[in-house]
């Protein structure tokens, strides 16, 4: 036995790495995908060669006990699993570069011949054995077939990915070497010193290699969330796309995630995403992706099924709305996506769920035509305001705005508009500002705006021309960015032109919800000698004490409620409207009605004490040079 544990000391150091590898890998779910199932394969493939490494010590160092046949089936199993995991090992790389597929027959068949002929070798091989009381090995035609199989595979493995570089990526490249080198370098260490029996350590440490860099479980699993992530969504979407089959994606999304972290705090978040993807499993029978926070995703494998499981998915996500107190009901909806039909490629779904997960106000979406040219209306909108921000893209235009009291257009709005071209035509700002808003680049455009105002207004002297002030929009995202006073303070001294000449418009919504940055930011705009409206007043639901407390000269009343005031059957709504013109009368408010597209309007605004008028009725939003001519013509009058 002495001779037995003495040739043992790699055997045991490669059962300690295994054991961490298989314990770590079989406790974690995995993806379904070829090369997971290769790699599966290989590590059970290295468990029973580690076994069959172990009997061959102990015969070979107990010849003169176990039979002749024994301990020649013993090497067998042993040389026979070596030579079956570096042929798997030859196959996962394989894989890896062919978007999970499969060889066609032939290849498949070709570059099997070399293990066909080393398990040949196996069978019907020499073998001879070495033991002089110190070191034992085994020796001969089948050692030497090994030798050549695994210098084969490696080789073919090395060249796959040298010269299909473009199929791989570095951190693949990088890992299959370190496998490659990990195996050729102790199988030259074993050929040269044959009494080191480190075959079994090469194999444990080239498994360890390959499931850290590529095949660790908890890269594609969200315990918390009980489901796959989202490397592991697109990794078989990519895979699903290089089999050319048809399939579907259903994906439950929901609207107000933030706020039930918000209200309910993140446990609850997590428990309701549990109980989700619980039910989603529990309808669909199939692996659940969590796409982003607030969307989990199924693959199948036609869109009729996914249609057959809606009712009863909408049934149950209804059954469990309040479960946990969680609130869902109007606040999730559930998108179904033909591919490849209505998704050419991975991406096209990406593009397709992200563009969906802004949507609201059905249950379903089952993506059809229109929705894909809407989602392309938008993506090539994203692609033109990315180009507006480097290339001048923007312009600004202006809505005068009229004072009765002065009987003069002493002031406008500055409204920026995007340069389009033939394939989006006219872009709203209602449609590309809140795009800019997702992406996080609406300051950017603010901070253009501002700059081209300054500008104008410079160069023409507007306050010499009986402009009193310009207003500009200010986006929340701007108005809690901590540098933005200096930042604007800059923009105004570089032009020349004097603060009081601006006045920064924040919405409703904006104004009530104020943090501390925002409300420290309009009291140093203030000091500097800027002023302050509400935009859009009646259009959220107004915290009218906040509101009442903050500092602002103008509010503007929504067109919205101008327009229903003064509509067929608004007389209710327009109670509401002189509610608010005597709330702000007796908060010492200017006002600015918004919207004004009639004589009547305008006239009756006017006798209910409104300051400002804005609308058609007076004019459009127009640019630099009209709005010069326009206050030439009328403020001559």
């Amino acid at each position: 036995m002495e001779l037995f544990w003495s040739n043992m000391r790699f055997q045991l150091a490669a059962a300690a790495v295994l054991a961490v590898v298989l314990i770590n890998y079989f406790n974690m779910k995995r993806v379904h995908r070829l090369s997971t199932l290769l790699f599966t394969l290989m590590l059970l493939c290295a468990a029973a060669n580690l076994i069959f490494d172990i009997s061959t010590v102990y015969t070979i160092t107990h010849m003169d006990v176990i039979p002749p046949w024994v301990n020649r089936l013993c090497h067998q199993c042993f040389i026979g699993t070596l030579d079956l995991l570096v042929y798997l090992m030859y196959l996962y790389v394989e894989t890896l570069g062919r978007n999970e597929q499969r060889l066609s027959k032939w290849k498949y068949l070709l570059v099997s011949l070399p293990f066909m002929a080393a398990i040949a070798s196996v069978v019907m091989g020499e073998l001879q054995y070495y033991n002089d009381g110190k070191i034992v090995y085994s020796y001969g035609a089948m050692a030497l077939a090994l030798y050549i199989c695994i210098a084969f595979y490696m080789c073919l493995a090395n060249a796959r990915v040298l010269f299909g570089r473009a199929a791989y990526s570095k951190r693949i490249r990088g890992a299959v070497r370190g496998g490659i080198f990990i195996w050729i370098a102790v199988t030259l260490i074993q050929y040269r010193f044959k009494g080191w029996l480190m075959s079994s350590i090469a194999v444990a440490l080239m498994m360890l290699h390959l499931y850290l860099s590529l095949e660790d479980p908890s890269e594609h699993y969200d315990r918390a969330a009980c489901s796959f992530t989202r490397r592991a969504f697109e990794m078989i979407l990519a895979e699903r796309y290089a089999k050319h089959k048809k399939f579907c994606v259903m994906c439950l999304m929901l609207e107000n995630m933030r706020n039930i972290k918000s209200k309910y705090g993140f446990s609850a978040a997590d428990m309701l995403t549990n109980t989700l993807v619980a039910l989603l499993t529990r309808v669909t029978d199939a692996p659940v992706y969590r796409y982003h926070d607030d969307a989990l995703c199924v693959l199948l494998n036609s869109e009729e099924r996914a249609q057959g499981y809606l009712d009863r998915l909408v049934m149950l996500v209804e059954k469990a709305q309040t479960q946990y107190h969680i609130y869902l009901r109007g606040h999730y909806h559930i998108v179904l996506l033909d591919c490849p039909r209505l998704a050419p490629d991975a991406d096209s779904v990406l593009q397709t769920l992200d563009y969906l997960s802004y949507r609201a106000g059905r249950t379903v979406y089952i993506v059809d035509d229109e929705i894909i040219k809407q989602k392309n209306r938008r993506a090539a909108i994203e692609r033109l305001v990315e180009e507006a921000l480097e290339n001048d893209g923007f312009n600004v235009v202006y809505q005068p705005i009229y004072a009765p009291a002065a009987k003069a257009f002493n002031s406008a709005e500055a409204l920026v508009r995007l340069k389009t071209n033939e394939e989006t035509g006219f872009v709203s700002p209602d449609e590309f500002i809140p795009i800019a808003e997702r992406r996080g680049i609406v300051d950017r455009i603010d901070e253009i705006v501002l700059n081209k105002v300054c500008d104008f207004a410079a160069r023409e002297r507007l306050w010499e021309k009986g402009v009193a002030y310009i207003e500009v929009n200010l986006s929340g995202a701007q108005a809690s960015d901590p540098v933005l006073v200096d930042t604007y303070a800059a923009i105004l001294e570089r032009y020349g032109v004097p603060a009081r000449f601006l006045n920064f418009e924040i919405t409703e919504t904006c104004a009530v919800e104020a943090g501390e940055t925002t409300q420290n930011n309009m009291r140093r705009f203030e000091q500097m000698g800027c002023s302050f409206s509400i935009d859009d007043f009646g259009t959220g639901y107004s915290n009218l004490a906040q509101l009442s407390k903050m500092t602002y000269d103008l509010m503007k009343i929504d067109k919205g409620l101008i327009w229903d005031s003064f509509s067929e059957g608004g007389a209710h709504t327009f109670v509401v409207l002189s509610s608010v013109v005597s709330m702000a009368k007796k908060l010492g408010k200017g006002l600015v009605a918004e919207g004004v597209e009639t004589q009547a309007q305008a006239e009756k605004l006017i006798d209910m004490g409104v300051d400002h008028l804005q609308g058609y009725f007076y004019s459009k939003p127009i640019p630099e040079e009209q709005y010069l001519a326009f206050l030439k013509q009328k403020n001559a009058q």
